[in-house]
């Protein structure tokens, strides 16, 4: 992803609550709006195990290629994914807002539970049942504390990182990058089949879903897949116009349903 960041969120501004009114209201608002909307569509922690394709609506790549973010998140819907995830690292909280404002109502529509990507409050306050979190950010046990209502995923990077997390049962584990990736800033170094084998067996030992990111593209996801339930997609679902996108998801889809 690119570097050209406009503003950064900390740690500290995740659990700053709003203070202009104004603010307050429209927020109380949407969550009613969202509410009804979502009504069902939460994702209670019995929940089977997830399975299938994990879109990303990665911002600065979709910034970089042209593509309008919702129409994009649109578009991954039309291919009825397990997980959309909304990952905006280098936008302005205005801006962030809008997206989710936009997207979080389509994705209840459709039954596709929401991640939002490094902000639990704003995922709690749109509505979305899922928050992914990195090792940089938030600890698993904070944000359950403070955001009970949420599922959380988490990354991992190393075998360590991922016994770490096994043990604190994260909704879903992501473990990766598998290859080399180009749309993470810093990515950390690829994992490979045979570290990802290992972390897949104590996973689905502590039926935890895995999920695989970094570097998939079709020609290496069949391999992938013998090991992840759920794959996370960036770069390899993005295409020239979201038609095109739909039809990469799609594609992806249909690979996973192949014996």
């Amino acid at each position: 992803s690119s570097p050209a960041a406009t503003l950064s969120f900390s740690k500290a501004r995740w659990f700053v609550p709003i203070e202009s009114t104004r603010r307050r209201r429209g927020a109380a608002r949407i969550r009613c709006r969202l509410a009804a909307m979502t009504r069902g569509t939460r994702i209670s922690r019995s929940t089977p195990p997830l399975r299938g394709l994990y879109p990303l609506v990665d911002v600065t790549t979709l910034d970089a290629a042209g593509l309008d973010a919702v129409d994009v998140a649109s578009a991954f819907l039309a291919a009825q994914p397990a997980l959309l995830q909304l990952r905006a690292k280098h936008v302005d909280e205005s801006r962030f807002r809008a997206l989710l404002a936009a997207i979080a109502p389509r994705c209840a529509a459709v039954g596709v539970p929401l991640v939002v990507n490094d902000r639990p409050d704003l995922a709690e306050e749109f509505g979305a049942p899922f928050v992914h979190v990195g090792q940089g950010d938030a600890s698993l046990k904070d944000v359950r504390r403070r955001y009970p209502g949420l599922r959380v995923g988490v990354s991992t990077h190393t075998e360590e990182q991922a016994e770490a997390a096994l043990l604190l049962r994260p909704d879903y584990l992501a473990f990766g990058p598998v290859y080399a990736t180009s749309t993470k800033e810093n990515a950390e170094p690829a994992v490979g089949l045979e570290r990802l084998a290992k972390v897949a067996e104590r996973s689905e030992s502590l039926g935890i879903p895995l999920c695989a990111i970094g570097g998939i593209d079709a020609r290496k996801f069949p391999y992938v897949a013998k090991h992840a339930p759920l794959i996370a997609l960036v770069g390899a679902l993005v295409g020239e116009t979201p038609a095109e996108c739909t039809e990469r998801a799609r594609q992806f889809s249909l690979m996973l349903e192949r014996p």
